[in-house]
């Protein structure tokens, strides 16, 4: 057994990782892909975790089942 961690260990965890940000940022009434501002070296992580930490915008123009 190896202690490294394989990629094909890490890929499921990344992809659970990317959905649930995408999800909260969905939340925040922005797009999924705003995380990609991560990629900027160290402001980028900064404006991802406030973005993260905003409530959750409640919008009236849901669909509701009938």
């Amino acid at each position: 057994m190896s202690y490294f961690v394989r990629i094909s260990d890490f890929y499921p965890l990344l992809l659970q990782q990317r959905a649930g940000c995408m999800i909260r940022l969905h939340d925040t009434n922005r797009s999924g892909w705003m995380q990609l501002i991560a990629l900027v070296p160290v402001l980028g992580i900064v404006i991802l975790l406030v973005f993260l930490a905003q409530e959750t915008v409640v919008d009236n123009n849901e669909v509701v089942s009938p």
